[in-house]
C-alpha cells in the first residue's frame, strides 16, 4: 500500500524580506567616556623633558670644566711658586733672617737683599703679595712692610708644606687677619712652598695671585699646547 505524500508549506519569501527590528541600548552613565589622547600635551612634555635634560647635561659639563680649570690653575700656581722659591728666594736667604737674636744690622742687610731679589723677580708677574713665614707664624718679610714682624696662626696646610717640603695652592681666605691688606683685589689664589736658609732651617714662602688671571693663563697655555704641532 502506497503512503500519502505530505507536502511541507513553502517558506514565505515575503516574510524573509521583512525588515528586522533594531535594538538600541542606552549608554551606561556609570562608565566614563573614552578620552582622546592629548597628543599636543604629550609632544610638549617630550620637548620640555629634552630641554631640561640637555640643560642638566650642559650644566654638569660646565661644572666639570670649571673644576678641571681650577685644578690646572692650582698646579700652575704651585709650580710657579716652587720655581721662584728655588731660583730666586733660597739663593737670597741668609741665616740672619731666621735668627731672632741676630745682629740688627746684619738682619736688616739680609732682608734688604731678599727684598730686592723678590721684587725684581715678581715685577713682571701677576703676583700681588709675597710673604715669608717662620714656623711659629711670624711674618719675617713681606712686600707689604706693615706685615713684617706680625705673628699669626699657620694653617694645617701651611704646617704640612713646611714639614714635607712641598708646594701647594688654595683660594685665599681674605677675611683672615693676615690677609687684610689683600682685600679689595678680587679673589686670590695663594701658593706656598717650603724654603731653607743656608743652615737648613725651614721657612714658608707664600705668593698670592689674582684667581681669575691664573685661571685664564692656565686655560690659554693649555689651548696653545693643544694647537702646537709638537704636541701632536
Amino acid at each position: 500500500m502506497r503512503g500519502r505524500r505530505t507536502t511541507e508549506p513553502a517558506p514565505d519569501d515575503a516574510a524573509d524580506r521583512a525588515p528586522r527590528a533594531v535594538v538600541v541600548v542606552s549608554p551606561d552613565p556609570r562608565r566614563r567616556p573614552a578620552r582622546a589622547t592629548p597628543w599636543r600635551r604629550v609632544l610638549v612634555g617630550v620637548v620640555l623633558a629634552a630641554v631640561l635634560g640637555g640643560t642638566a647635561v650642559a650644566a654638569a659639563g660646565t661644572l666639570v670644566s670649571q673644576r678641571t680649570a681650577e685644578r690646572f690653575a692650582v698646579e700652575d700656581a704651585s709650580r710657579d711658586t716652587a720655581t721662584v722659591a728655588r731660583i730666586v728666594v733660597e739663593p737670597a736667604l741668609r741665616d740672619a733672617i731666621a735668627e731672632p737674636d741676630a745682629d740688627a744690622a746684619e738682619r736688616r742687610q739680609a732682608l734688604d737683599g731678599l727684598d730686592r731679589a723678590v721684587r725684581r723677580a715678581t715685577a713682571a708677574s701677576a703676583a700681588v703679595r709675597v710673604k715669608l713665614w717662620a714656623p711659629d707664624g711670624t711674618v719675617l718679610w713681606s712686600d707689604e712692610p706693615r706685615l713684617t714682624g706680625e705673628r699669626f696662626t699657620l694653617s694645617d696646610e701651611d704646617l704640612e708644606a713646611l714639614a714635607e717640603d712641598r708646594s701647594d695652592a688654595e683660594v685665599s681666605d681674605l677675611t683672615a687677619p693676615e690677609n687684610r691688606y689683600e682685600r679689595g683685589q678680587g679673589p686670590l689664589l695663594e701658593a706656598y712652598q717650603a724654603v731653607h736658609v743656608p743652615s737648613g732651617a725651614p721657612l714658608l714662602l707664600e705668593v698670592y695671585y689674582p684667581y681669575d688671571a691664573v685661571l685664564e693663563s692656565s686655560a690659554s697655555l693649555r689651548t696653545r699646547s693643544r694647537r702646537s704641532p709638537s704636541a701632536r
